[in-house]
């Protein structure tokens, strides 16, 4: 049976029983991985939490993202970005020798907007801090429900401001650090539809990311 995408706003939970469930950090031998590619697809990565029968709620999500200093760009975030947004779904893969359907597509989790002449994000629930060559981005009160042991693909990506000329949202990075061979990071179209595994990398590297959550009762 196919497993569904499942975004839940939810009023009250148990907040103090956050747990750290994954735990992927910037450490010795990050570098920034681009994610926009040039034929407007993206890629992105996974992650997995608890066991079958479980239900999870992911309070807050940590990703690093590159400083951009190109030419053109302004000196603060919010001058270069209009919108950051973080894209979630579970992998939902077609039968054999079907292609993937749009309805896999991710959506977005946490849309937010930036302000402009400054390094913040317009909602109290985001807080952007610089971390060494890297722009910590916590998506705090995400409030996101998912069953347990299921593959969760996610992607951030970045809307340019109009009138910024900057590239920043083409050259689009986040943190990676190394991986154990033969690890793939996902690919999706300009949809966001699932593509599959990403092109094989001769240093093959994985986003990082912090996740906490409680689990239901």
């Amino acid at each position: 049976m196919k497993r569904l995408l499942v975004v839940t706003v939810l009023f009250a939970g148990d907040l103090a029983g956050q747990t750290l469930v994954v735990d992927r950090p910037v450490a010795a031998g990050a570098t920034a991985q681009a994610i926009e590619l040039a034929d407007g697809g993206f890629l992105g990565d996974a992650f997995q939490l608890g066991v079958d029968r479980e239900v999870w709620v992911i309070d807050s999500i940590r990703v690093w993202v590159a400083r951009y200093t190109g030419a053109g760009c302004p000196a603060k975030l919010g001058d270069q970005i209009a919108k950051i947004t973080l894209y979630g779904a579970l992998e939902n893969l077609p039968a054999p020798g079907e292609p993937d359907c749009k309805c896999h597509a991710l959506v977005p989790v946490r849309s937010v907007g930036m302000q402009p002449g400054t390094n913040s994000s317009v909602e109290s629930g985001v807080k952007i801090a610089p971390s060494g060559a890297f722009w910590q981005i916590d998506f705090d009160e995400v409030r996101w429900s998912l069953p347990g042991d299921a593959k969760v693909l996610f992607a951030v990506r970045a809307a340019p401001r109009v009138a910024a000329a900057c590239t920043v949202a083409k050259a689009w990075s986040l943190s990676a650090s190394p991986a154990g061979e033969g690890y793939r990071l996902h690919r999706f179209d300009r949809d966001l539809v699932p593509e599959g595994p990403a092109a094989p990398d001769t240093a093959p590297k994985r986003l990082n990311i912090q996740v906490r959550a409680h689990r239901q009762p």
